[in-house]
């Protein structure tokens, strides 16, 4: 299989998914007879290196490569882009998938700030998507926002102190209980491990992280116990006299 397929194939995802990966072996057995593998490859290298570069640090000598693709033939260097993107996201959708199917949602019985509800969300996705020290460190954002806007919402301020001496208070006037306040300690440690000791390459770390946020969030805000009128059905299905 060409190098630019390598970790896209993967059984029992869906139509759509094994549809644009029959194009994507079409295009590259298409390239492959045309092309010499050995030169393919190194065009694929250095199309990575330049892509990653601007996404970061890159070499002079490359930048300057860069410059004048973009400035001579930049409806090349756009296809090449989108090409690169194309089979990056594809070859991520298995895992991403994976990952989704293991949250669990949140009912808040109060409104959230919007704040709040920004960095759990982007929490999240950078936990789909694999980033998972960004994952963590926006975990701790959305708890830290979540603490000061329910004890600014109870006591009409935020007490100017540390985000560990905020969750003692929100646990000490129930706004947290003992077990969700723990998960709320627990991202917190996560997260300064991520940010100043170690990075954070593991999932299960980085889902921890997430899901003790969401945790501690969801005890923050409650949980709204949601009406289903299958519910109701079930209720009287059991209670009704038999005939």
């Amino acid at each position: 299989m060409c190098s630019k397929c390598q970790g896209v194939l993967r059984d029992g995802h869906g139509p759509l998914y094994s549809l644009v990966l029959d194009v994507l072996k079409d295009m590259d057995s298409d390239s492959r007879q045309a092309t010499d593998p050995s030169l393919a490859r190194v065009y694929d290298l250095f199309r990575r290196a330049l892509i990653l570069g601007v996404q970061g640090f890159i070499d002079a000598q490359a930048d300057i490569v860069l410059e004048i693709w973009v400035k001579k033939h930049p409806d090349l260097w756009k296809a090449e882009v989108e090409d690169w993107f194309v089979r990056e996201g594809l070859s991520r959708v298995p895992e991403i998938v994976d990952r989704f199917l293991r949250l669990g949602s949140i009912v808040p019985n109060k409104t959230p700030n919007p704040e709040v509800e920004v960095y759990l969300r982007e929490g999240t996705r950078c936990f789909l998507y694999g980033f998972f020290q960004a994952s963590t460190a926006l975990a701790r954002a959305a708890i830290e926002a979540g603490v000061k806007d329910c004890l600014a919402k109870r006591f009409g301020s935020v007490p100017e102190c540390g985000l560990a001496q905020k969750i003692r208070v929100a646990t000490k006037f129930s706004l947290l209980d003992p077990q969700r306040a723990k998960m709320a300690r627990d991202v917190v440690k996560a997260a300064g491990r991520a940010l100043h000791q170690e990075t954070v390459k593991s999932c299960s770390l980085a889902f921890d992280a997430i899901a003790c946020a969401r945790g501690a969030l969801e005890g923050l805000y409650g949980r709204q116990q949601v009406f289903h009128p299958w519910s109701l059905r079930l209720q009287l299905s059991a209670t009704w006299p038999r005939s």
